[in-house]
C-alpha cells in the first residue's frame, strides 16, 4: 500500500512565494521567510554565509539577529564544527507543516557527509536563482507524471515499511538533489530537465554509478536530459565524466547492457522469441530458453527484463537518448566536518 501524498501523483505542492508567505506568521521578515522556505525544501541545513548571500546583508548584526531569532524560537539547531564554523539545522516540524511539507525528511538530523552534500546543494541553488527548480517531492512527481505523462513506476523511488503495520510507503527522489530548468517555465516542452548529482568528496564513483542506475528508467522515458555533476574539487571531474560516458554508451546501445552470466543469456533468448526472430532460434536455444525460464521465474527478474526490453523498443521507435554531462565546481571549501563540538538548541 502506497500512502505518500506524492505517490498519488496529484499534488502540485505550494508555490515558493506562498511557502515564504506562510512563514511570515512566525515573525520573520519577508526575506528571512523566503530564505527559510528555500532551506526547508532544498537542504534543511545552512550556513551563515548562505543566509548573507541570499539576503544581501553584510556579515554582522543583521545575520546574528536572524540566527538568534531562529534558535530562540526553537526552529533551528546550531552546531559548531571544525574551525569554529556553525552549521544550522532547520528542524522544527511547525515550520515544515506551515509550508505543506510536514513529512519532509530534511528536518531529520544527518551525519556529517550527508550534511556536507546538503550544504553543497544549497550553494548550487543559490548560484542559480534565475533557474526554475522542482524543489519538493510533490513538484517532481507532478511534473514528470501529470505534466509529461511518464509512468510513476519509472521514477526513482525507495520503499519504507511501517514498523507497526505491513503498509509500505514509496518516496521519490529521496536524494533530494536539485532538479531544474534553465528557464523560469518548466512547462515549455522544449526545455530539458537538468539533474544534479552532488559529490561530497567520496573517492569513488560507485555512488554516482548507483545514482545513474536508479534514474535510468526516467532518463530513458525523457529521451533528453542533462546531468550536472556538482563538486568542490576539479579532480573529481575526469573520473565522473568517464563513468557518465560509459553510462551514455549503454543508453545508446541497451542491447549490450545485458546482465552478466545466465540471466543475460536468458534476456537475449527471450527477446528473440518475443520479437519473433525465430530464424535465430534453433532447437538447442529453445531448450535452453525453457530451462532458463524455469530458473528465473521471479518478479524482480521479470521487472528487470521488461525494463531492458522497453529500452530496446523505445530506441527503435523514438531514437537514441540525448544525454549531456556538465561539471559544476563550487567555489567554497567544506573542510569543516570533524566531530561536532557543541550544540545549541531551545528544543
Amino acid at each position: 500500500m502506497d500512502t505518500s501524498s506524492a505517490a498519488a501523483g496529484i499534488s502540485r505542492g505550494i508555490p515558493s512565494t506562498e511557502r515564504a508567505a506562510a512563514l511570515k506568521c512566525f515573525g520573520y521578515s519577508e526575506s528571512d521567510a523566503a530564505f527559510l522556505s528555500l532551506v526547508a525544501v532544498h537542504s534543511g541545513y545552512f550556513l551563515r554565509r548562505q543566509y548573507e548571500v541570499f539576503t544581501g546583508v553584510a556579515r554582522g548584526r543583521p545575520s546574528s539577529r536572524f540566527l538568534d531569532q531562529t534558535v530562540s524560537a526553537g526552529h533551528v539547531h546550531s552546531t559548531e564544527f571544525a574551525n569554529r564554523t556553525e552549521i544550522f539545522h532547520l528542524f522544527a516540524r511547525t515550520i515544515y507543516r506551515a509550508i505543506g511539507e510536514g513529512d519532509n525528511r530534511n528536518r531529520r538530523p544527518r551525519p556529517p557527509f550527508s550534511i556536507k552534500a546538503k550544504l553543497m546543494a544549497l550553494d548550487f541553488v543559490l548560484a542559480h536563482r534565475d533557474c526554475q527548480f522542482l524543489a519538493t517531492e510533490d513538484e517532481k512527481v507532478n511534473h514528470f507524471c501529470a505534466e509529461l505523462g511518464i509512468a510513476q513506476a519509472l521514477l526513482p523511488r525507495k520503499a519504507y515499511r511501517s514498523r507497526r503495520t505491513s503498509d509500505e510507503t514509496h518516496r521519490y527522489f529521496v536524494e533530494k538533489y536539485p532538479i531544474f530548468f534553465a528557464t523560469t517555465n518548466p512547462r515549455i516542452a522544449s526545455q530539458v530537465a537538468s539533474f544534479c548529482y552532488v559529490d561530497e568528496g567520496v573517492l569513488s564513483t560507485s555512488g554516482f554509478a548507483a545514482f545513474l542506475k536508479r534514474y535510468r528508467p526516467l532518463f530513458v522515458a525523457l529521451r533528453r536530459f542533462q546531468l550536472v555533476y556538482v563538486a568542490a574539487e576539479y579532480r573529481a571531474f575526469r573520473t565522473a565524466e568517464r563513468a557518465f560516458l560509459r553510462f551514455e554508451e549503454s543508453l545508446r546501445t541497451p542491447e549490450l547492457n545485458l546482465p552478466r552470466g545466465a540471466m543475460g543469456e536468458y534476456f537475449g533468448l527471450r527477446q528473440l522469441l518475443e520479437t519473433r526472430q525465430y530464424q535465430k532460434l534453433d532447437k538447442a536455444k529453445l531448450d535452453r530458453l525453457r530451462d532458463l525460464s524455469n530458473r528465473f521465474q521471479h518478479p524482480k527478474t521479470e521487472s528487470a527484463f521488461r525494463a531492458w526490453a522497453d529500452e530496446l523498443k523505445a530506441i527503435e521507435q523514438l531514437g537514441r537518448v540525448d544525454a549531456h554531462f556538465v561539471f559544476h565546481q563550487l567555489p567554497h571549501r567544506y573542510d569543516i566536518f570533524s566531530p561536532p563540538k557543541k550544540t545549541h538548541s531551545t528544543e
